[in-house]
């Protein structure tokens, strides 16, 4: 609840009482004690609970996985904070000993954490080598994670995706079964017709040397033998007419597969406010959408609220294509309930009523280790009549450039979901100046590898490109930001959904 005095005070009560009955209790104070000082960047106090909580655990294999994993990351922050190697070598030491345990209760998250804190130690002290080793792991876990946490719904229409995709792909097999047999029964009939027409020959041959009056019998052999081939030939007529029909059926099947997608797509974009409908909320803006594939899990959305405000948001939804798409849609739903209908107008407000309606919609329970999905989104609320902006961030920061100077408002680092630490949502005043131009995006962009060696574009380069534009018209900017992707790509396949939006406030 962001209370850590009073957090704090209960641990001590409870430390003082599990110590006088000898509770093994204990241990979970001082673990507890150590993960709320990481959060307030207390890095050395965090250190010393957490070694008092492994000098008691003794073989408790889960709390001595948890601690270690904690204590590797408070000296990685501290190391980050103070540039010591030294702490960085301390958090590579602790990192191996949570791997060793955490490998005994097989629980992923916890692996996933240990190779976060890994690569990132090895990366600052220039080991890159282990830094993309830890990395690569970090990134498997992270896909094993995501994989485990799907929704029902999700699921199911996965399931049903594979399941028709395997179906295809037996009928693919099939099909090239069924053509190798015909066509190598057709080579065998070509070679024991003309085995018979050898044979024939030499026996006519010979018959007819032998005697005229056997001619008539080998003119009926040879009458018969022509048959057969006949028959022969219409079974394998007949058989590519049922390997062509069945090749219909298939591509008939993926066709309607597709045209279902591209359905979805329709639905989806019309979800979403029109360029006409834009233009009437706002002077000047642009929006650069860029899905991965034809349904996004990226999306933009803004409406006016009550003739005073208006509200709008980039949402960078988990996953993309299809799993992606089903979330945006309950985005843009409950966008449209908290904003439009219930004309709730705190930015953080409808981000702390969204998490509350994600995690009843997904059947999201207090165990984080059951789902995962939800968003993360940049908020903002303008007030047209004293022009002040309001920001919230779930995870996604706002830019707002002034007369040539950057200004990042934070997001708090949580997504619109169940978090093992949720955290309330802030929102951010500012009183806008005229031609204030504001720019919020999904992290598609900065995250799209490519460039001379293949690296990630990166936040940096984002706020840079953006200096460089603020002031051009908005078509012009949003020109340079997609030419600027694509010449970043430079042959590298775009690995997420991209969504950016910029709009300029003259009044």
């Amino acid at each position: 609840m962001g209370r850590n005095q009073e957090a704090f005070k209960n641990i001590e009560k409870a430390k003082k009482l599990f110590s006088q009955i000898n509770s093994p209790f204990i241990l979970y104070a001082y673990l507890t004690a150590g993960q709320i000082y990481i959060d307030l960047n207390e890095y050395q106090k965090a250190i010393e609970n957490l070694d008092s909580c492994i000098n008691l655990a003794g073989n408790r294999i889960p709390i001595l996985a948890n601690a270690y994993r904690e204590l590797a990351e408070a000296y990685l922050h501290k190391a980050e904070k103070n540039n010591s190697k030294a702490d960085y070598h301390k958090a590579i030491t602790y990192a191996f000993k949570a791997l060793k345990y955490i490998k005994q209760t097989h629980t992923i998250y916890s692996e996933n954490k240990v190779y976060k804190v890994l690569y990132k130690a090895y990366a600052a002290l220039g080991n890159y080598q282990k830094a993309f080793k830890y990395a690569l792991e970090f990134i498997k876990t992270n896909e094993i994670i995501f994989n485990q946490e799907k929704t029902k719904v999700i699921e199911e229409m996965e399931a049903k995706y594979q399941a028709e995709k395997k179906q295809q792909e037996i009928e693919k097999q099939k099909l090239i079964i069924e053509k190798q047999n015909i066509e190598m029964k057709r080579q065998r009939m070509q070679r024991n017709g003309l085995i018979a027409i050898i044979l024939l020959l030499t026996a006519l041959a010979y018959i007819t040397y032998r005697s005229y009056r056997q001619k008539k019998r080998d003119n009926q052999i040879i009458q018969q033998k022509n048959k057969e081939l006949e028959q022969a030939y219409e079974e394998i007529r007949v058989q590519r007419d049922q390997l062509q029909e069945q090749k219909n059926k298939i591509e008939k099947m993926h066709l309607q597969l597709e045209d279902s997608i591209r359905y979805a797509k329709r639905i989806q974009t019309a979800a979403m406010p029109s360029p006409e409908q834009l233009a009437k909320l706002f002077d000047e803006y642009f929006v650069f959408f860029r899905p991965l594939q034809i349904v996004s899990g990226d999306f933009y959305w803004a409406k006016k609220i009550s003739n005073r405000y208006i509200a709008f948001t980039v949402a960078d939804c988990t996953g993309h294509g299809v799993p992606g798409a089903f979330v945006s849609m309950l985005g843009i739903s409950l966008l449209n309930e908290i904003v439009q209908r219930r004309e709730i107008t705190k930015a953080s407000d409808v981000l702390e009523e969204m998490r509350k309606e994600i995690k009843l919609s997904l059947q999201q329970s207090t165990n984080f280790e059951d789902s995962k999905d939800g968003m993360d989104l940049a908020l903002c609320i303008y007030d047209t009549q004293t022009h002040v902006l309001q920001f919230a961030g779930a995870n996604n920061p706002m830019y707002l450039i002034r007369k040539g100077q950057l200004f990042e408002y934070k997001a708090v680092k949580n997504p619109v979901a169940i978090y093992i630490r949720e955290k309330p949502f802030e929102t951010h005043y500012i009183n806008l100046e005229p031609g204030d131009t504001v720019y919020l995006s999904s992290d598609g962009f900065y995250d799209q590898p490519g460039g001379p060696n293949g690296r990630k574009f990166m936040r940096r380069n984002f706020k840079q490109l953006l200096l460089k534009i603020w002031d051009l018209p908005m078509d012009e900017q949003k020109n340079i930001i997609e030419m600027t992707f694509e010449e970043w790509k430079n042959g590298y396949k775009q690995i997420d959904d991209v969504c950016v939006m910029g709009v300029r406030f003259n009044f």
